[in-house]
């Protein structure tokens, strides 16, 4: 829903900056700009806006024009509350992990025996 509103916005930007512009400015933003991170998109979605809020865990990855880029011309450029609840999520869930390794077992028992490694897992 928010993404059609900012795309609404981004092509009226756009219109209205580019004047002699026969086509449509859908045809000027295309995947290309946004998934290359095009530094000039990026700051064209900026001025849409104040500030950043990247609440999307699942978009986190991507250094997209709207999801990385624009952070270089806004500021605050933050993390929302849903995405800092993933984040304190994971850090609960994976709070230790070792990888243990070489041929001889008995040289590791040691490490695997102690109460500050608790392994579920051994291949």
């Amino acid at each position: 829903m928010f993404s059609n509103k900012l795309r609404k916005l981004e092509k009226q930007l756009l219109d209205d900056n580019d004047e002699d512009n026969e086509g449509d400015a859908e045809d000027s933003i295309g995947p290309e700009e946004e998934e290359k991170n095009d530094p000039e998109h990026a700051k064209k979605l900026a001025t849409l806006v104040d500030l950043y809020v990247n609440d999307a865990f699942g978009t986190t990855h991507r250094v997209h024009a709207s999801t990385e880029g624009v952070t270089k011309f806004l500021r605050p450029s933050v993390a929302g509350f849903f995405l800092q609840k993933e984040l304190d999520y994971l850090v609960g869930a994976v709070s230790f992990a070792a990888i243990v390794g070489g041929s001889k077992v008995s040289s590791k028992i040691g490490v695997i025996d102690s109460s500050a490694f608790s392994p579920c897992m051994f291949g």
